[in-house]
Parts: C-alpha cells; sequence; structure tokens
C-alpha cells in the first residue's frame, strides 16, 4: 500500500465535476481506498531561526500569517508598502472618445538584430479622446506613479506631447508630457505627490498625431520593511519576508 496525492486548482462553481480512475496500461489487480478530496492547505513556508524567521507565500492568493509571538520587520528601502501595475485590459482603465484597441508586432523575424518582437493585444490607439487609470489607492500616502507604452514600429508616428495628470480630491496634483515616439519599453515617471482614495491618472492627446495608452506603476513611500513590530504578516501571492525575533 502507498498513499498518492495530486493537488489542483478548481477554476469555476460546477456540479459537473468528476473524480476519475484510469486503469489498463497493465494487468493485475488493483486496490484503491480511503480517497478523500479535502480542501488544500495555503502554500505558506515558515522557517525559524535563532534571532528571526522567513516566510514564504506560494500560493495564488494573499495569506495573512499569525506569527505566534512578537517579531520586528527589519528595516531597509525595499519593498514599497503598496505597489501596484494597472494595465489598461484592468477594469480599472476606461476611455472616453474614439479609441482602437491595437495588437502590436514588430514584424521582424531576424537572426540579428532588430528582434523578433510581439506586444500582443493590450493597447488602446486615439486620436481624440482621453483615458483614466484608477489607481485603487486604500492607504493616504506619498506615491510615484510611473507610466509605460510600448517600442513599436508604428510609434514614429505617434503623438509628441501625450499629458499624463494625477488627480487626487478632484485636483490636479502632478503632470508629465512625454513625446511617445520614443522611449518605449521604458517606465516614465509622471510624478510624486500625495495621494488619497480615489485618485486617478487620466491621458490627454493634444494634437493630431494619436496617443497610446497602456500600463501604469504605481508605489508608495512608505515601505513594508519599516522596523516595525507585529504578530501577524499579510504577503502577496508568491511574496516571503524575513521577521527579526522581538526579544
Amino acid at each position: 500500500w502507498a498513499e498518492y496525492t495530486a493537488s489542483f486548482v478548481a477554476t469555476e462553481t460546477t456540479g459537473e465535476a468528476r473524480l476519475q480512475f484510469f486503469l489498463g496500461q497493465s494487468p493485475g489487480v488493483v486496490w484503491i481506498d480511503d480517497v478523500l478530496l479535502t480542501p488544500h492547505p495555503p502554500d505558506v513556508y515558515r522557517r525559524d531561526f535563532s534571532n528571526g524567521l522567513a516566510l514564504l507565500n506560494a500560493s495564488q492568493q494573499p495569506q495573512t500569517i499569525a506569527l505566534g509571538a512578537l517579531f520586528w520587520r527589519v528595516r531597509g528601502d525595499q519593498a514599497p508598502l503598496v505597489e501596484t501595475l494597472i494595465d489598461d485590459v484592468a477594469p480599472a482603465f476606461t476611455t472616453e472618445g474614439e479609441w482602437q484597441a491595437l495588437e502590436l508586432d514588430s514584424g521582424e523575424w531576424e537572426a540579428e538584430p532588430p528582434y523578433y518582437h510581439d506586444w500582443g493585444v493590450g493597447s488602446h490607439l486615439t486620436t481624440n479622446g482621453s483615458a483614466r487609470w484608477d489607481l485603487g489607492i486604500t492607504l493616504p500616502d506619498t506615491y510615484t506613479v510611473a507610466a509605460w507604452w510600448p517600442a513599436a514600429p508604428a510609434a514614429a508616428d505617434w503623438n509628441a506631447n501625450a499629458v499624463y495628470e494625477i488627480v487626487s480630491g478632484g485636483q490636479v496634483v502632478a503632470q508629465a508630457a512625454f513625446d511617445q515616439r520614443t522611449g518605449g519599453d521604458e517606465w516614465h515617471i509622471i510624478g510624486q505627490a500625495a495621494l488619497q482614495p480615489g485618485a486617478y491618472v487620466q491621458l490627454r492627446c493634444d494634437g493630431v498625431a494619436p496617443c497610446l495608452a497602456d500600463a501604469l506603476h504605481a508605489w508608495s513611500a512608505a515601505r513594508y520593511n519599516d522596523g516595525s513590530a507585529t504578530d501577524t504578516v499579510t504577503l502577496a501571492p508568491m511574496d516571503g519576508i524575513i521577521m527579526q525575533r522581538a526579544r
């Protein structure tokens, strides 16, 4: 006898799920007993050391872990307390005016530069409209916000004055204008400002050349590693942390 286990993620709720055993590759008698279907505990790994511990959330959902004692977060400049990417395919992205969804492809299939580059679907283009990304701010703090656009061959015809504005509390708190004909495949900082819940970024397209809307990156000035003491830790999916034992 031997115990066998398999884990899977159910992607939907259905009454049509079945558990099946397929036998017959070789002749013989097979006994099956004690078949169980149980919820899989979160894949959270912990390693304790004399002066601290290491935690890893290997699951696909955020996990809040009770530490069982008081621990100190280490103090450092890494790991913003809040960090998010907002793509133009997310529900937080909305548009006004006439926009065209693009599938961008370099068309190059060469063994030498320029190499083949396919950005796929996930950009929007307009010559007469505006775009808005809701930043999903839940913690008031100072945030840095950056914009990205692809370095596609079509960029040569894009706008030289695409205006991004960060809006919080109904006021424009930071703005920047970018030449989208160059600088693709890079993050460009729009600005840094104190933001409240409800803050968003809007893109205005000035001139006759089209503007492209793609992804935004926002991160807080507050650090996850702030030296504070805690007995619980919430980790994002596939995230980890090292804690110092309080004495």
